[in-house]
């Protein structure tokens, strides 16, 4: 308890205790963002407008031991998912690839440059997306959409797969880059 509370009296000096955790419910948790909901950070009526016949967000648990917050909405094709946690290291465009690495097929050479990364203005402080269509035979395994964003020390993600394989690439984006500046703006 007492490291607990040296630790947080640190933090507070170096105005951080969003990263370490300060709260005496939970002493394991290791993150704090603006909000401990990150349901709250999209309406499901928002959701529903890019996703038609979404079910309501749903809380996730199983990642907030390694300090990664989730929201999930079932779509009628998918789910799509936010996940939000603290900004430690790397860059959005670092976490975007990431990301993206699992869509990929690491046996195909070249691959990763196939895939369009694009930077997005207007969004929190960074933001970056990736929107693919499935495609074996040239290294994309699945419809993947993906963008990340941060504010201050605040990361989220957005990711969902065949929810929006059925548009056009422009609408896609326009309707994924809509989704994301509603959660920048609220981190």
């Amino acid at each position: 308890m007492k490291s607990l509370v040296r630790a947080c009296a640190l933090a507070t000096l170096l105005g951080g205790c969003l990263l370490v955790g300060c709260s005496k419910e939970d002493p394991r948790s290791t993150v704090r963002v603006a909000t401990d909901d990150p349901c709250s950070l999209l309406s499901d009526d928002e959701v529903s407008k890019v996703f038609p016949g979404s079910a309501a967000g749903k809380r996730n648990h199983s990642l907030e031991g390694h300090g990664i917050l989730t929201c999930a909405w079932e779509t009628p094709t998918d789910r799509f998912v936010v996940q939000v946690f603290a900004a430690r290291s790397g860059s959005v465009e670092d976490e975007l690839r990431s990301r993206i690495s699992g869509s990929i097929d690491p046996t195909i050479a070249g691959v990763g440059s196939r895939v369009r990364y694009e930077k997005i203005g207007g969004i929190g402080d960074d933001a970056m997306l990736a929107l693919e269509k499935a495609d074996p035979n040239g290294g994309i395994l699945a419809d993947t959409a993906v963008l990340v964003t941060q504010r201050g020390d605040r990361r989220a993600v957005l990711f969902t797969g065949s929810s929006l394989a059925g548009r056009e690439r422009a609408s896609a984006l326009e309707a994924f880059e809509t989704l994301g500046r509603q959660v920048a703006e609220r981190l």
